[in-house]
């Protein structure tokens, strides 16, 4: 998905400067919860609620290249069934996080 935000139009550059920083921040929350699994578990779920909310600005952001036709239609589908994947891993992780205190 980064490399066809080389490919978007000048005059949504702020969208691809959006999506790039929140790409960052997922992959910052994800090496955060790796790293820290000796913290608390309140802690490891706030990391995950976190990445959750950079996920759904990421589709937010692909919705709007869509919007704006700077996106085709397959490439939304395929991005926003990926993320959607994602998002469905991170809650699990959420809930088997809950159940194992």
């Amino acid at each position: 998905m980064m490399r066809y935000t080389n490919n978007i139009p000048r005059n949504l550059m702020y969208i691809k400067v959006n999506m790039q920083e929140a790409f960052d921040n997922s992959i910052r929350l994800i090496r955060y919860y790796i790293v820290n699994m000796n913290d608390t578990q309140r802690i490891r779920i706030k990391y995950l609620k976190d990445l959750i909310v950079e996920i759904s600005m990421l589709d937010y952001y692909l919705e709007s290249l869509y919007v704006f036709k700077a996106l085709g239609k397959n490439k939304f589908n395929a991005y926003s069934t990926e993320l959607e994947n994602i998002r469905k891993i991170a809650y699990g992780v959420i809930n088997s996080e809950k159940k194992s205190c």
